[in-house]
């Protein structure tokens, strides 16, 4: 029996935290990014499963996606699951025979960054082949992608980035609908998460489906999208603190 998660207690969210865009808009947005940071990270690859987890949290009604530094000193991203009202969900009670106990939420990291391994042609406005075999790409099985640490490693990786990018975006929001579109897919097992710059030239990032070789779902089917196509639209923070916890530090 499920009972009420441990969450931080925020303002509500907006129903609607992501929205499908063109294969054109990813493009001019991605390559912002990769122009005005080329030596940065582009993407991130993630499997499906950890995102199952993630969705499985009691509660959860969002994903929020916080910047991080690992310890390479590179960008990574922190996955959390968050609840109706904003709030971060880091644990839940369940009960059994033996009467309650506490549930750690799972916080997911570990994606694989590109460079230096990236998927061929993400928003090709062109069918393309399905790819067969994973070792063109030099992805290992895409579905297992993701590990998932603990809290204190999570705070350690949020709060490097937010001292060394103090102006920077601390996290973006995007609504369960979004991954859930993405996982029902068919063939969908993983997501890459790209950094972008949006209209107004702020870091956002952009969700897309991907098939067991890593590539993208979008392109495979001649003559029309197959699934949401690329997911972009996620609330950041700032400007929108009022219903995204800026930091893991208040749990």
């Amino acid at each position: 029996m499920l009972m009420n998660p441990v969450i931080s207690r925020k303002p509500a969210i907006a129903e609607d935290t992501g929205y499908s865009i063109t294969l054109q808009q990813s493009l001019d947005m991605t390559q912002g990014w990769q122009q005005q940071y080329p030596d940065a990270v582009r993407s991130f690859m993630y499997g499906r499963r950890v995102f199952e987890q993630l969705l499985n949290v009691p509660g959860c009604e969002s994903i929020r996606i916080f910047n991080g530094i690992n310890q390479e000193n590179k960008q990574a991203l922190i996955f959390v699951a968050v609840n109706d009202k904003g709030g971060n969900i880091l644990s839940y009670f369940l009960s059994n025979e033996e009467g309650l106990f506490k549930a750690e939420a799972p916080i997911l990291d570990g994606g694989i960054p590109c460079p230096p391994i990236c998927p061929a042609d993400p928003f090709a406005v062109y069918p393309q082949p399905v790819i067969k075999s994973r070792k063109s790409t030099g992805f290992p099985e895409v579905s297992g992608i993701g590990t998932f640490i603990s809290l204190n490693e999570a705070r350690q990786m949020i709060h490097t980035w937010q001292h060394q990018q103090p102006e920077g975006v601390k996290s973006v929001l995007f609504g369960r609908h979004a991954f859930d579109a993405m996982l029902t897919t068919p063939d969908c097992d993983g997501v890459c998460v790209f950094n972008a710059l949006d209209e107004q030239q702020s870091h956002s990032f952009i969700l897309l489906a991907v098939n067991r070789c890593a590539q993208s779902l979008h392109a495979i089917i001649e003559g029309e999208e197959a699934g949401p196509g690329p997911i972009g639209g996620g609330r950041p923070c700032p400007p929108s603190s009022q219903d995204a916890a800026q930091d893991l530090s208040d749990l």
